[in-house]
């Protein structure tokens, strides 16, 4: 990741997508907080009310959303690689509609609320575009050795980068706009997650021998702190509300596992459905989307008990939370 370029801003205004139609969407009738849970396998988008685990409605999109970020309480923006479409989602008016266009092969969002900043990976043009939300407009664009997998946003508005063809971070400055470090990482990394002051990546293993591990790097001098080994195949990793503890879910076996990080050993793992693609947290409850079993697991934090399975739609594939974790 060391070609960087700048380029002119380029405004979209709302004439350019004068063709594009507004959708009508079902939005659910609740007060309480709601997962949002977008499906691979149908162009749908499915609620489910976290305070009664249950799901509370569903609705069409224009197409397939594989990844999505929450921009206010009542919208959120979502991408699938083979659209060139930004789709944002108005829970306020009910409607689906182009947020701005850019090229086809976006892969992953990130926002940064304190700068009003939108981070967009391009596989195919091996980039990531700027995006001024406010003005809708592309402000910079980084461009990399190679495709970026992952982003993850850091302290101080940092921005980590995963690259599979190379196995490396990245870490980009906005405000220098400059790379800061980065470093190799293990073979076929996956699951970035950002925890204090380490990199954390699970991974699928490479050849012909599948990961079971996560590994621990500091991102300043590439150094491996920490090797865990948990189940096979870990793909996903989020946070914990006590100290030292991370879940990490793995979709090879199927199963959630509790990790301390001092101790270096797994503290506890639950089995969960087929093909688990996405974990999050809210509060004291991790939900688990199964890409397989068409359903989400609902999950104590706190002894990795299976509180409930919910049936949804098929193909649950990525979850966003109305709280932050």
């Amino acid at each position: 990741m060391r070609r960087i370029w700048f380029g002119l801003s380029i405004i979209f205004c709302a004439g350019l997508f004068a063709g594009c139609n507004d959708q009508a969407i079902d939005v659910p009738d609740s007060e309480n907080p709601v997962m949002y849970i977008t499906h691979a396998k149908e162009a749908t988008l499915s609620y489910l009310d976290t305070e009664q685990d249950k799901e509370i409605g569903s609705t069409e999109l224009p197409y397939v959303l594989t990844d999505m970020v929450k921009l206010s309480a009542h919208s959120f923006i979502g991408i699938n690689s083979s659209n060139s479409r930004i789709l944002e989602i108005d829970l306020e008016t009910g409607k689906a509609r182009t947020f701005m266009e850019l090229e086809e092969g976006m892969s992953r969002l990130v926002y940064d609320p304190t700068s009003d900043i939108l981070y967009i990976s391009n596989l195919e043009e091996k980039s990531i575009k700027i995006i001024d939300i406010e003005t809708k407009s592309e402000t910079a664009t980084i461009q990399l050795d190679s495709a970026p997998k992952e982003l993850k946003l850091g302290e101080n508005g940092l921005l980590y980068v995963l690259t599979t063809e190379e196995d490396e971070v990245s870490v980009y400055d906005p405000v220098t706009e400059k790379v800061q470090s980065h470093f190799s990482v293990n073979a076929s990394p996956a699951g970035m997650y950002k925890s204090n002051e380490l990199v954390w990546l699970g991974g699928h293993g490479s050849n012909g021998e599948l990961n079971r591990n996560i590994y621990a790097y500091d991102p300043t001098t590439g150094e491996q702190k920490a090797e865990i080994e948990v189940g096979l195949m870990p793909i996903a990793i989020t946070d914990s509300d006590q100290p030292n503890v991370l879940f990490v879910l793995c979709h090879g076996d199927h199963s959630l596992y509790k990790v301390n990080t001092e101790t270096k050993q797994v503290v506890d793992k639950v089995e969960v459905g087929q093909n688990p693609n996405d974990v999050k947290r809210v509060g004291n409850e991790l939900y688990v989307a199964n890409f397989d079993s068409d359903s989400i697991s609902i999950i104590d934090a706190t002894d990795l008990t299976l509180k409930k399975t919910v049936p949804v739609s098929k193909g649950p594939y990525f979850l966003l939370s109305e709280v932050d974790s």
